[in-house]
């Protein structure tokens, strides 16, 4: 990924060091052209479970709003094998995409 946008948000105060530090506790952050949005340049910011549960959406939810205010276009998204129940109003409420897959066969 290109951190000169972050950098660049980071030095002029729209992110705080604490925040860029947290983008490393990601599972995953990776970034591709969105079909959905003209072919635009795109960051998932990538949180996986074998059981999501609120902190997971919470923190996919938190790290993709870091990454917005940085200047990316960002996308939350949780994966995993199984959503709690309290979890899922929480990814509605916040917009993060829930994958549901099966991790081990």
């Amino acid at each position: 990924m290109k951190w000169g946008q972050l950098m660049a948000a980071l030095r002029d105060g729209t992110v705080t060091q604490a925040e860029v530090d947290s983008l490393r506790d990601l599972d995953l952050i990776f970034l591709g052209s969105d079909r959905e949005a003209a072919g635009a340049e795109t960051a998932i910011a990538l949180e996986v479970s074998y059981t999501i549960n609120p902190d997971d959406v919470e923190r996919a939810a938190t790290r993709a709003d870091i990454l917005r205010r940085a200047g990316y276009r960002s996308i939350p998204l949780v994966g995993g094998d199984w959503l709690a129940d309290d979890a899922r109003p929480l990814a509605e409420q916040y917009g993060v995409r829930v994958d549901l897959r099966r991790l081990s066969t």
